[in-house]
């Protein structure tokens, strides 16, 4: 109830011009990490997305936050650690599950752009859903940020599909699971963010007993030396295009606080 009236808030003040609105427009947006590949953005204008929702205590070890307020799910593809576990049939942690995105193709979410670009699942992984791997793009406050999800090696058709961005999630365990090391500095420079985003990587205070799950190590170090590693001390961050890092940063978030930590001892 609450996401709807605030999209009805939106609309009418775009109605009467009292918000300017679209990609090109500028304000604060809020990053939140989740855990695992798992984001929330929120808009200047408070609109709220999630991207890959993890399913609660497959694999990873731990739970997501039920019910967390969101106007819509973005999907990069359908494994239970990026789909909630809804192509298994498992419960999504939604008891009515937002409005979901997960085909490639333009779409608008109140002042969020978003662009879904085909890719390919990372290795052999994925078959039984022809190893489909959107790599996403939002555009909101005049922030382009892309999420690459379990994609393998960047494409021609990709960098020019997607571009220059400001920032830029991408997988970076010690195991390179997803991406091999020269996988990943091949989209960092090709789209060359001001700030790269770690994630899919054991969180080792999160899962029981501290043991990570079969094939995902703990964080990597950033590929290029030139790049500032910045521990963030919560999982959330506000940002505009003006406070955006004049140079290279590594931005490692903290885990939400939301997660249910019952599973460890």
């Amino acid at each position: 109830m609450a996401s709807s009236f605030r999209k009805f808030l939106v609309v009418t003040f775009l109605s009467l011009g009292m918000i300017s609105c679209g990609p090109s427009g500028s304000g604060k947006v809020e990053i939140e990490y989740i855990a695992h590949a798992s984001f929330r953005i929120t808009s200047p204008t408070d609109t709220k997305i999630i991207i890959d929702p993890y399913a609660s205590n497959v694999w990873i070890g731990y739970a997501y936050p039920e019910n967390l307020d969101t106007d819509a799910l973005v999907i990069t593809h359908p494994h239970y650690d990026h789909d909630g576990g809804q192509y298994r049939g498992l419960q999504m942690p939604w008891d009515e599950v937002p409005k979901t995105f997960q085909q490639i193709g333009d779409y608008q979410i109140g002042d969020i752009k978003l662009q879904g670009v085909p890719g390919k699942h990372a290795g052999s992984f994925g078959r039984e859903f022809g190893q489909k791997n959107i790599i996403w793009v939002i555009e909101t406050g005049g922030i382009k940020i892309a999420h690459l999800g379990d994609n393998g090696p960047i494409t021609d058709q990709i960098k020019k599909a997607v571009g220059k961005v400001d920032i830029l999630m991408l997988p970076a365990d010690g195991d390179q699971h997803i991406l091999k090391n020269d996988e990943a500095m091949a989209f960092i420079n090709a789209f060359e963010p001001t700030v790269q985003i770690p994630m899919h990587y054991c969180i080792e205070e999160l899962q029981p007993d501290g043991k990570c799950p079969g094939g995902l190590l703990p964080i990597a170090d950033p590929l290029n030396e030139d790049v500032k590693i910045n521990r963030l001390t919560s999982n959330m961050v506000g940002v505009t295009k003006d406070t955006l890092p004049q140079s290279p940063e590594y931005w490692i978030f903290q885990p939400s606080d939301l997660i249910k930590r019952t599973n460890n001892k």
